[in-house]
């Protein structure tokens, strides 16, 4: 990694709080939550001897 990755503006650089940007951070954020859901219920399903 070069040492300004860190510090660059991003690539659109205005953005503001749009309504799309927002639904789209709202799916993925449920979207990583059913993902650890799915995998805390399979270790869970395999701590207690199911599977």
């Amino acid at each position: 990694m070069t040492k300004g990755s860190a510090n660059r503006p991003p690539l659109n650089a205005p953005r503001g709080s749009r309504p799309e940007v927002e639904r789209a951070r709202l799916i993925l954020f449920r979207f990583a939550l059913a993902i650890l859901f799915i995998l805390a219920a399979a270790y869970g399903s395999r701590w207690l001897g199911g599977v």
